[in-house]
C-alpha cells in the first residue's frame, strides 16, 4: 500500500460516510460583508417603470410563471399549484414587489391573450395589461422561456438519472435563472452590472456560490448534540440561494424536501444513490427526462419551437377566474415524501424505504425569485 494508492482510493471514494455522520462538527459560517453595490442615480431615473412581460412555462405538467423585465432583462420563475386567476395575480403581485424593493414600478405588463381575466386585479394594483391576439405572442417572454428550457435541458443530459422529481424539475428551473441573472446580458443596459445586482445589489462570488455542480451529492453538516443522530445526512445540491455567506439548497435524499444548508462535503455518487432518486421521481408519477408542452399539456415534438399556436384558441378559454372553476380542478401532486425524517436515509439501508406510503402534503409555492426572500430566482 503506497501514498499514491491512498490518494486514489480517496478519489474515487471520497471521505468515509461513517465518519462524516459521526465526526462532523459545527464549522462558523463566513463572515458577512456589506457588499451592497448602490444602484446608479441615472439607470433608475432612465429605467424605473417597468415593462415586465411574462407566461406560463409546462414542463413534466408542472406549470411555472416565468417573467422578464425589458431593458433590465431580470427574469424570475415560480412553480404554480395551478393555472387559475388568483395564484397568477399572487404570483405577478410577488414580482412586482421585487421592483418595488429596489426603486423600480412595474407599470406595464406584456401576456398572452388567456391572460384577459387578470386585468381588473392588475389594474388594482396600477399595473396595466397589454395582451395579444390569437396569433401573436409576446416576443421578450417567449425568447427568454426558450433560453431557460434550453439550459433546463443542457443540464438534464449531465444527470445519472432518466427520471427527476418533481421538486429537482423545479429547481433546475431556478437554477437556470439564477445563472442568467448573475452576468451581463448582451442586449441589458449595462456590460459590466449584472441584472441580479441591479435588482438586490448582490455580487457574485466564485468561491461562495459555486461551491457544487447541480445534482452534486454531498453530506449536509447537521445540528446535532451528544446524542447518536447522524450529524450529516445525504443530499444532491441544487443551486446557490444567493446569499453573502454561499448556502445552498439540497435536495434531501431522505424527505424529497428543499434544504438550506451553509456547510456540506461533495461526496461521489453511488449508484445507491441514483436508484433512490428514481424511485422518488417513480413514486410521484414523474415523467421520464424533460417533456416540454404548451398550455393544452401538447408535448412539444420540437424543442426548439416554443410556440404554442392553437387553431381553436380563445382568450378566455384557458385560465379561469375563480368563479368558473376551483382550484382542485388544476392541482398537482408533487409528493414530497414529508413524512419521513432528514436523517433517516442511509445509502447502504435502502431497503427501508420501498414501502413508504405517499404524502398527502401540498407542493411548498414559495416565490421563486432571487431578491431577500433566498428561495426566489
Amino acid at each position: 500500500m503506497t501514498r499514491a494508492n491512498i490518494a486514489a482510493a480517496d478519489h474515487i471514494c471520497g471521505p468515509a460516510v461513517g465518519s462524516l455522520k459521526g465526526k462532523t462538527t459545527r464549522s462558523n459560517p463566513p463572515k458577512v460583508r456589506d457588499i451592497i453595490i448602490p444602484l446608479p442615480a441615472k439607470v433608475l431615473s432612465r429605467y424605473w417603470n417597468i415593462t415586465l412581460c411574462a407566461d406560463v412555462m409546462f414542463v413534466n405538467s408542472i406549470p411555472m410563471l416565468v417573467t422578464v423585465s425589458r431593458n433590465l432583462r431580470f427574469g424570475t420563475v415560480e412553480e404554480l399549484p395551478s393555472r387559475s386567476a388568483a395564484n397568477l395575480v399572487k404570483a405577478l403581485t410577488r414580482v412586482t414587489k421585487v421592483y418595488k424593493r429596489a426603486g423600480f414600478r412595474v407599470t406595464l405588463s406584456l401576456m398572452d391573450g388567456e391572460c384577459e381575466p387578470l386585468r381588473g386585479d392588475l389594474y388594482d394594483a396600477n399595473v396595466t395589461l397589454n395582451t395579444t391576439g390569437r396569433d401573436e405572442h409576446v416576443g421578450d417572454i417567449e425568447q427568454f422561456i426558450r433560453t431557460v428550457k434550453e439550459r433546463m435541458r443542457a443540464t438534464y443530459k449531465m444527470l445519472p438519472f432518466e427520471w427527476i422529481p418533481h421538486r429537482m424539475v423545479v429547481e433546475m428551473a431556478k437554477s437556470a435563472v439564477f445563472w442568467l441573472n448573475s452576468f451581463p446580458r448582451n442586449n441589458g443596459i449595462s456590460d459590466t452590472i449584472s441584472p441580479r445586482t441591479i435588482i438586490t445589489g448582490q455580487t457574485f462570488d466564485h468561491n461562495r456560490h459555486c461551491k457544487h455542480e447541480f445534482s452534486q451529492y454531498v453530506q449536509t453538516h447537521e445540528q446535532h448534540d451528544n446524542s447518536m443522530g447522524p450529524q450529516s445526512i445525504g443530499a444532491l445540491a441544487t443551486r446557490s440561494t444567493g446569499n453573502a455567506q454561499g448556502n445552498f439548497y439540497y435536495f434531501s435524499l431522505s424527505t424529497g424536501r428543499i434544504i438550506n444548508r451553509t456547510n456540506a462535503t461533495a461526496q461521489p455518487m453511488p449508484d445507491d444513490v441514483i436508484d433512490r432518486v428514481q424511485k422518488l421521481a417513480r413514486r410521484q408519477k414523474a415523467d421520464r427526462g424533460l417533456i416540454y408542452a404548451d398550455r393544452n399539456q401538447v408535448a412539444n415534438e420540437n424543442s426548439d419551437d416554443e410556440s404554442d399556436d392553437d387553431e381553436s384558441y380563445h382568450s378566455d378559454m384557458d385560465i379561469k377566474s375563480d368563479d368558473d372553476k376551483s382550484d382542485d380542478e388544476y392541482e398537482l401532486d408533487h409528493g414530497d415524501d414529508s413524512d419521513a425524517n432528514d436523517s433517516d436515509y442511509d445509502p447502504q439501508d435502502e431497503g427501508n424505504y420501498e414501502d413508504e406510503s405517499e404524502p398527502d402534503d401540498k407542493p411548498d409555492t414559495g416565490a421563486a425569485h432571487n431578491n431577500a426572500p433566498e428561495n426566489q430566482e
